[in-house]
């Protein structure tokens, strides 16, 4: 009796291992396509019982790939890939060479599309250890549906919030200010932020047990570095859907990286450059070439020439829409009594300033103060 399990829990791991593969995988190679090439360090493969096939490629851009799978020998599997972003890319097909089940040795697919080639070469070197594998592999530690098995996260999240407010941001000696975050927790354990109009890097990181409305985070992606290592905590709503504030904390490749972000209402503090006029009275028309916006979050806004003109203009602002908002001029510096009203225009993504108008009355002549962000 005990022979004849043995034999079966056998035979249950070979049906396993030919009806699913999934792992992650640590290595070098290159997607070519269209848009320009991508490196790629890392490729998450499953293949599940249904012989659909879902391919992660992870590097210079994160690229998702679906398909089909069939099984041919030894561990190499006959595959048909396209993106997911554009159905209307031809689909790649070569192979993939799996090593004990565990890891990707290889990956060669690829496709001529009129005089383009699009395809993907990939040698994987290790299972990669910094990186969840997804969670549609029964035997994945980090699998939400499987709570026992060690690494697994123990409180299953799933929210996509991109908060307002503002921060700091310090990598590689610069420092900026930070005005919107986007968060993106995964079922899978994994947590990323991307910060818009800062970087085109998102840090990537796992969560396991929240505390309370707090959640800490372990950092092992982010900057397009090799090796990224740190810490964070995350502060929730009650109901664990939305960003309170977070600080991210650790190396990258050796550099040091800070970030810091509370939300809150819209703040703002931005040198911009390009060209517009300013003009008080007649005759005294100047060129504007640079200048200085200033939201702060008690609704109190400043614009001033800081190259062309010294124009300075004070008031207060509110936010009409997404990416406008109403500017009521309360002062302007060296007047006695100013009014007038304006509009400045923002980029609904990130938050910077793309242009602003504003006129009024000045001790009782006329003024206009217009930019546009080059």
């Amino acid at each position: 009796m005990k022979k004849l399990l043995v034999l079966a829990a056998a035979l249950a791991a070979s049906a396993l291992s030919f009806g699913q593969h999934a792992s992650t995988t640590d290595g070098s190679g290159t997607y070519q396509n269209p848009d320009g090439n991508v490196s790629i360090r890392r490729a998450t493969v499953v293949m599940n019982e249904n012989r659909q096939l879902q391919l992660t490629l992870e590097g210079s851009r994160r690229v998702s790939l679906f398909g089909t799978w069939s099984r041919s020998e030894n561990g190499r599997y006959e595959v048909s890939v396209k993106t997911a972003q554009n159905n209307s890319t031809p689909p790649m097909t070569g192979q993939i060479d799996v090593g004990n089940g565990t890891y990707v040795r290889r990956i060669n697919v690829a496709s001529a599309d009129g005089n383009f080639r699009w395809n993907i070469s990939f040698v994987g070197t290790r299972e990669s250890t910094g990186n969840p594998t997804n969670p549609t592999n029964p035997t994945n530690p980090t699998n939400p549906t499987n709570p026992n098995l060690p690494g697994a996260p123990i409180d299953v999240l799933r929210f996509t919030d991109a908060p307002r407010g503002n921060g700091d941001w310090q990598y590689l000696g610069s420092r900026a200010s930070l005005n919107r975050v986007t968060v993106d927790a995964q079922r899978d354990g994994r947590i990323s932020f991307e910060f818009p109009g800062i970087s085109r890097f998102k840090i990537v990181a796992r969560y396991s047990r929240l505390r309370g409305d707090t959640l800490p985070v372990e950092i092992y992606e982010g900057f397009g570095a090799r090796d990224v290592r740190g810490t964070g905590v995350v502060s929730l709503t009650r109901d664990h859907t939305k960003v309170l504030r977070l600080t991210l904390n650790g190396t990258a490749d050796g550099q040091r990286f800070n970030i810091s972000f509370i939300q809150g209402r819209l703040a703002i503090n931005q040198n911009v450059q390009g060209s517009g006029t300013a003009e008080v009275g007649r005759n005294n028309r100047q060129r504007v070439y640079a200048a200085q916006v200033i939201l702060d979050q008690q609704g109190l806004f400043t614009i001033r020439g800081t190259d062309g003109s010294n124009l300075h203009v004070n008031g207060t602002w509110t936010e009409d829409r997404a990416g406008v908002i109403t500017l009521s001029v309360t002062d302007i510096r060296g007047r006695r009594v100013s009014y007038g009203r304006g509009t400045l225009n923002l980029d609904t993504r990130t938050d910077q300033v793309r242009s602003f108008s504003l006129s009024g009355t000045t001790d009782g002549e006329s003024f206009f103060f217009d930019f546009t962000v080059r």
